[in-house]
């Protein structure tokens, strides 16, 4: 409500030719509106308040002289100014100028003549008006405010949450280096060697996933665009994940539509990232059954991939933060899986820059469905495409993996 259309109100217009006293009942009736718009030859002209017409009527002769006379005729009798034309898109802050030779009482417009239903816009409504208006700009300050305290407090968990995450493998590189540095037994230094090599591959995911999300929050990632064999790609990502399935004995399919095209449009390592990052959050929250990437084609040549576990699923509540940069579900210091918390806000972040979008579907106990729904741009094709249009396989399971 920030324009004198907004604030005005529709107001029934009454004749000219009406009689004064018809219109005092009306007003002395009460819950009616304090000014009325008053018509001549089929436009609004004056605007009548209610207290104009009382007073005349409380003169000495007030009743004998208006009671039958008709409205037109005392108005220029009494010379009332017309009523000041207000456009409706004018500013409410530009309003209260057009009435600087009016008192508060008489200050009041027409926003539009139309007899039918007119516009008035009186300084009650006014005031009214900017009164809604500066609640509104308050609400918005507030929460506004919220919003600001709420990422302080999931930066300042963040912060907390990376003091763990960063000093764990770096106090295993500095030990395992020290103890690396006083052996000569070969297997105590290959044995040393591998853990401070998965230390240090931990480390670098911790930084990238910062640098990652921090590059996606300031807009300044790019999304680059070519083409994109699509099933060797899935195969890959899957592969990825295969040894954490396979230590966890857990099955691990990939279900891909013999409609999708072989070649498709994008940006094939941002596309992995995504990938990689839901199916090893699925992997790493299911103890049990098996997880399965499936790909198809919708309606609108949309792309669909959907990653779906048996794992302990995600409560209702938790949903609405699953994606907040910063935010972990379980971010206890009991919590039993390691991680910055920082994954699926980075590949929804991913799949909005690519003009898609991510959904999830969760049952506690009963486990999860991430979906990404992508806009499909065909590519040129290649000899792969064309061998894996022949292939014409349905599923694919990635090699050494457990398959249900």
């Amino acid at each position: 409500m920030d324009s004198a259309g907004d604030a005005a109100r529709r107001c029934r217009a009454v004749d000219d030719r009406l009689p004064c006293g018809v219109l005092r009942e009306r007003f002395l009736g009460g819950g009616g509106p304090e000014a009325v718009p008053v018509a001549r030859n089929g436009h609004c002209t004056h605007l009548l308040f209610r207290h104009q017409l009382l007073s005349a009527f409380a003169g000495r002769y007030g009743f004998a002289l208006l009671q039958d006379r008709p409205l037109g005729q005392w108005i220029d009798a009494m010379r009332l100014a017309p009523a000041v034309r207000i456009p409706a898109a004018t500013p409410l802050a530009e309003v209260l100028p057009m009435w600087r030779d009016r008192d508060a009482a008489q200050a009041g417009g027409l926003v539009n003549d139309d007899p039918g239903e007119p516009l008035v816009l009186t300084y009650p409504l006014l005031v009214e008006a900017f009164l809604a208006q500066a609640a509104r700009r308050e609400r918005d300050l507030i929460a506004a405010r919220d919003l600001a305290l709420a990422g302080v407090r999931a930066r300042s968990q963040f912060i907390a949450t990376m003091h763990h995450e960063l000093r764990t493998p770096l106090t295993a590189i500095l030990g395992f280096s020290e103890l690396l540095a006083g052996t000569d037994d070969l297997h105590e230094v290959h044995d040393s060697a591998a853990q401070i090599h998965r230390a240090g591959s931990h480390l670098l995911s911790l930084v990238n996933a910062v640098l990652d999300i921090s590059t996606l929050e300031s807009g300044s990632m790019r999304m680059e665009r070519h083409p994109i064999d699509l099933r060797p790609l899935l195969t890959d990502a899957v592969g990825m994940i295969s040894p954490l399935a396979r230590d966890k004995r857990l099955a691990l399919d990939l279900t891909i539509e013999p409609d999708l095209p072989p070649v498709i449009m994008g940006d094939p390592r941002r596309l992995t990232q995504v990938l990689v990052n839901i199916l090893g959050n699925a992997c790493k929250f299911t103890d049990q059954g098996g997880i399965r990437l499936h790909a198809a084609l919708m309606p609108d040549r949309l792309l669909t991939l959907e990653v779906t576990d048996t794992g302990c699923g995600i409560a209702a509540q938790d949903l609405a933060r699953l994606f907040t940069p910063f935010v972990q579900v379980d971010a206890t210091s009991s919590r039993r899986h390691e991680g910055s918390g920082l994954g699926l806000a980075i590949s929804r972040r991913l799949v909005d820059a690519m003009g898609g979008r991510m959904e999830v579907d969760s049952v506690p106990g009963q486990g999860s469905c991430f979906r990404v729904v992508l806009p499909l741009a065909a590519g040129p094709r290649t000899r792969a495409g064309r061998d894996n249009d022949a292939a014409q396989a349905a599923e694919i399971p990635p090699p050494g993996l457990l398959t249900a």
